[in-house]
């Protein structure tokens, strides 16, 4: 009688096995989920490299449900529904979506195993498939100054540099220095540079403003096997010098400022380096769009999974007046020592202009340097005594 119970007592719950899966599937590791038909190392392999171009973004999965398939008797199954959350970006918004994975029973060992598909990563995805993420950049924003005018606003320049695929080996070295001289940069280091680059690689030495200040001629640059100038542009003041150590730089995003910014800038991405531009990179920046999709082995699109649409960086409003701070500057360019210049609007404290000199004088002296106030501070000593009744 004990032995005919035993015999007719009920199958295990998937349970387990659904469990064990969720955890697989966020390590991509299947080595300890039993599969139907399939090998485990394989399969953990496939899955990798399937989603490798996505391994930096976090990404968590779990188990929303499983239930026996009704009806399946021959072998009988399961579907678990597992939760998978992204952590693209730096925003509150996730890449979430649900997935399903069939699991059969055993009749001879009682164990729930799982049909493996790739599919239980990531919707819609077969084998010989990977997912990428395609980002689309948005539109920095503008430094304004008095009365809306624009100091800061994407100006054409060049990406000046050696294409080592135009030229043979034995020229690399020469092409480098000829540019160096002409760029006036110091060769040894550019040289090395391209040197250590692949052969195919294109070695940037400079940017250059394409206006009518720029000195080096395209004559020049055609000369030399090799250059390569790049038409671009780049968020620029009027000019080189105008309120620079205010207004700040952009440019490429160290690998330090990558690692800071828990995802919301990648490498390659143009970022604030100092100043103003620094100082309000969130605002300026905006928020990266992006993509992602599925390809096949031609890294020929398959399906989009996920679009995000970028949203354009806030523009940032200064009370500097562009002719006032220009008059500034030419009015100590040429000091004979550090020298500053502030010009405020007594009615709301505005600054209008703040020159620091001589040209070369990088330091913000104007904003930052602290002085002792001297003779100006007799015009407020003077209104005091007349206030008093001194005469």
């Amino acid at each position: 009688m004990i032995g005919s119970l035993g015999a007719c007592s009920a199958p295990p719950a998937p349970n387990a096995t659904a469990e064990l899966l969720a955890g697989s599937l966020a390590d991509l590791d299947l080595a300890s989920v039993p599969l139907a038909g399939s090998d485990a190392a394989t399969a953990s392999a496939e899955l990798a490299e399937s989603l490798k171009p996505l391994e930096s973004i976090p990404r968590t999965v779990t188990l929303a449900s499983v239930t026996e398939d009704e009806g399946s008797d021959a072998p009988k199954t399961a579907t678990a529904v597992y939760n998978t959350v992204w952590d693209v970006d730096a925003s509150d918004t996730d890449w979430t979506y649900q997935t399903q994975a069939t699991l059969e029973l055993d009749d001879e060992t009682k164990t729930w195993a799982v049909r493996y598909s790739p599919s239980m990563a990531v919707p819609g995805l077969e084998s010989g498939q990977y997912v990428a993420k395609r980002n689309s950049p948005a539109k920095r924003g503008e430094i304004l100054g008095n009365n809306a005018q624009t100091l800061v606003t994407d100006r054409p320049v060049l990406r000046i540099g050696i294409n080592k695929e135009a030229i043979g080996e034995t020229e690399w070295e020469d092409s480098a220095t000829k540019l160096a001289k002409v760029l006036e940069i110091d060769a040894e280091p550019y040289a090395e540079r391209v040197a250590a680059s692949g052969p195919r690689a294109f070695v940037q030495a400079i940017t250059l403003r394409d206006d009518a200040d720029r000195t080096v001629t395209d004559q020049q640059l055609k000369a030399i096997p090799g250059v390569l100038a790049q038409p671009d542009t780049q968020p620029l003041a009027p000019s080189r010098s105008f309120a620079r150590a205010i207004l700040g730089s952009v440019g490429e995003a160290t690998a330090e400022i990558v690692a800071d910014s828990k995802g919301s800038v990648a490498s390659g991405d143009r970022v604030g380096l100092s100043g103003l531009q620094k100082a309000y990179q969130d605002e300026l920046a905006g928020t990266r769009g992006y993509s992602i999709n599925i390809y096949n082995q031609d890294k020929a699109e398959v399906s989009t999974l996920v679009t995000r649409e970028a949203v354009d960086g806030k523009d940032l409003k200064t009370t500097l007046d562009r002719n006032l701070q220009e008059l500034a500057e030419s009015l100590i360019a040429d000091s004979d020592s550090d020298a500053a210049l502030v010009a405020v609007r007594p009615s709301d404290g505005a600054i209008l202009a703040a020159a620091a000199g001589p040209t070369d004088n990088a330091q913000n002296t104007a904003l930052l340097g602290k002085y002792a106030p001297g003779s100006t501070f007799k015009v407020i000593t003077a209104l005091a005594m007349l206030r008093s009744g001194d005469t």
